[in-house]
């Protein structure tokens, strides 16, 4: 019995990291990114916030800037990531591990080079590690007020609908 479900919690894991390996390819090959190439800019400028509450609240509004579709589909990817990283433990795909697969398939820039996008890494993947922390927020649909933390580079379009 105990073998079965050893089986069990293994074959589950391998399923999960099959689904995980198949979006990070699709996302990997779309034309425009899911965070799509007009947005780069303004969301590698949020990681600048110093505080979550204000990464959260300017990831927030530019998330609302995507098409419909990218933010449905967003939503439902962010919502597996969350469940895998609840279950970190069992798959050892921790937040930052999450972040690191998928913040260069999700988020790039629409010129990129290998270099380009080795010296964008921490802020891609804090996006996405913003994205997982503050799904609730992010996605949900209470008010939330920006704080007074804006962040430093390009954030011209941030809080216009």
């Amino acid at each position: 019995m105990l073998l079965f479900l050893f089986l069990l919690l293994l074959f589950s894991l391998l399923l999960l990291f099959l689904y995980l390996g198949v979006f990070k390819l699709y996302f990997r090959e779309l034309a425009d990114p899911l965070l799509t190439f007009d947005l780069y800019g303004e969301f590698t400028a949020s990681e600048t916030c110093t505080s979550l509450e204000a990464k959260i609240g300017y990831t927030r509004n530019l998330i609302r800037q995507l098409p419909e579709e990218n933010q449905k589909t967003l939503k439902y990817l962010i919502e597996l990531l969350k469940m895998t990283d609840a279950r970190k433990t069992e798959n050892s795909m921790a937040i930052h591990n999450l972040a690191t697969v998928f913040g260069p398939n999700l988020l790039k820039s629409k010129n990129e080079t290998m270099f380009s996008m080795a010296a964008a890494t921490a802020q891609t993947n804090g996006v996405v590690h913003t994205l997982i922390e503050g799904y609730q927020h992010i996605f949900g649909d209470e008010e939330y007020s920006l704080p007074l933390d804006r962040p430093v580079g390009t954030y011209s379009r941030v809080g216009r609908a």
